[in-house]
């Protein structure tokens, strides 16, 4: 049991690292619409940060993270334009993950309610 206690430990550690990146590139973003480069920053940081959770069983976060990397992997393609409404959604699920790793700190579950940002994730993704 204490292994899965660091383990988590580490999860957590290593989350909030990515996660302040994430935040950080996104407001370069805000700035700087038309630099692909942060949206590809942006997109390895969710990238990484859905291996750990996945790694670690946390599903639904790797699951929203996942739904993230398709709609990024888009834009970073330019298939599609880098708005405000996507921005704001990206903005939208970094702090869903960052609620879900908050629950783990605090009760070990991760667990969010995240469904209606998926299906939004995955409707803009059908468009592009």
């Amino acid at each position: 049991m204490a292994i899965n206690i660091q383990y988590e430990e580490l999860f957590i550690e290593e989350s909030l690292v990515y996660l302040q990146a994430l935040n950080d590139h996104l407001l370069k973003l805000e700035v700087q619409r038309e630099d692909i480069e942060i949206v590809g920053q942006i997109f390895q940081s969710v990238h990484r940060f859905k291996g750990i959770a996945d790694t670690m069983g946390f599903i639904r976060i790797a699951d929203l993270a996942h739904c993230m990397e398709d709609v990024l992997d888009l834009m970073r393609k330019r298939k599609l334009p880098v708005t405000d409404a996507l921005v704001d959604l990206i903005l939208e699920s970094i702090e869903a993950l960052e609620r879900m790793v908050d629950s783990i700190r605090q009760c070990g579950d991760g667990r969010g309610e995240v469904s209606l940002l998926v299906r939004m994730l995955e409707q803009v993704g059908r468009f592009a």
